[in-house]
């Protein structure tokens, strides 16, 4: 029992952690994210990007644009989160181009890659040294 106690407990620890960028949740939302800027729908792409950034951020409650922007804290992030705001939501008319969004987001996600593979370095109990 004790045997089978321990073999749980190494399996349950080698999950990869929800919400890191290979988390199939993040892929999927993150895809469809692309996909709904290729397409220029900014209603669509809206919550796309809510749905994104809470996979990418699951400790995170994310329910708006604005929450998004401040938990991915990041300027080009929020500045193009505030244009698909303005055309959203304002009296503007103009058409959303979806290709600005998905560049940035493309560019912050592999920073978000980087940053987590680096984080998961730091917290190793027994860091690789060199000998």
């Amino acid at each position: 029992l004790t045997i089978a106690i321990l073999l749980w407990s190494r399996h349950r620890g080698t999950r990869r952690e929800a919400g890191s960028a290979d988390d199939p949740t993040e892929r999927e939302a993150f895809k469809k994210l692309l996909a709904d800027c290729a397409d220029n729908q900014p209603a669509a792409a809206r919550q796309s990007v809510i749905d994104w950034c809470g996979a990418l951020l699951p400790h995170t409650p994310i329910h708006s644009l604005s929450e998004a922007a401040i938990a991915m804290a990041d300027t080009d992030f929020s500045s193009e989160l505030s244009q698909l705001n303005r055309i959203l939501y304002g009296t503007v008319g103009e058409p959303w181009k979806g290709n600005t969004l998905a560049g940035v987001a493309r560019k912050l996600r592999g920073e978000k890659r980087r940053n987590s593979k680096g984080d998961a370095r730091q917290l190793e109990l027994y860091p690789a040294t060199a000998q």
